[in-house]
């Protein structure tokens, strides 16, 4: 725990500062350190959210310029299919990623292929 008057370093159990003396107050700017969310980026995922977020990521890579001719569909469809599979599994919790995942799969598709069908007419 830091003091607030000198920022020393003190047990977390302490009473009071070992560097200056003030009372210590279990209150600080911080409530403690909050469990971190899974989040698409972590490690690896368990479960049934693991479709929906390896569709983000598909999604997300499928951004690479010429990638997401083969990904933009892939994401679409994955990102789809895991909110579906979703619907019926109460423990499923990724709703935001697969979302996220069908709609971005959708717009690289459009904008892969519409780039690649001007391109083939000009």
């Amino acid at each position: 725990m830091r003091c607030a008057n000198c920022n020393a370093d003190n047990p977390r159990e302490a009473a009071t500062c070992a560097g200056c003396g003030a009372a210590l107050s279990r209150r600080g700017k911080r409530r403690g350190i909050a469990e971190e969310s899974e989040s698409p980026f972590g490690g690896p995922v368990e479960g049934p959210n693991r479709s929906a977020v390896w569709a983000y990521r598909v999604a997300v890579l499928g951004l690479v310029p010429g990638l997401g001719l083969g990904l933009g569909p892939a994401a679409l469809v994955w990102g789809l299919a895991a909110g579906w599979r979703g619907r019926r599994d109460p423990e499923f919790t990724a709703r935001g990623p697969a979302a996220a995942a069908a709609l971005l799969g959708a717009r690289t598709t459009l904008t892969n292929w519409g780039g690649l069908a001007l391109m083939l007419r000009g």
